[in-house]
């Protein structure tokens, strides 16, 4: 996973999440898809990942409300 991750977007990580699948996973999602429109501090703070979605969402997913 880490070979998918640009090395200036690894920095962003401590040595200690470097090993964090969860956090790899994230980065490489703000990566492809909110690095040019987010900072990875916010997302970091802000997206979680739905295992019911299969997908990143904002805060808690809306389909724990249905």
């Amino acid at each position: 996973m880490r070979s998918k991750i640009k090395k200036e977007n690894l920095l962003l990580l401590s040595d200690e999440d470097k090993n964090n699948s969860y956090l790899l996973t994230k980065l490489l999602a703000w990566q492809k898809e909110w690095s040019d429109t987010m900072e990875w501090s916010e997302f970091l703070d802000t997206y979680f990942y739905c295992s019911k979605c299969k997908s990143w969402q904002e805060g808690q997913c809306i389909c724990y409300a249905r």
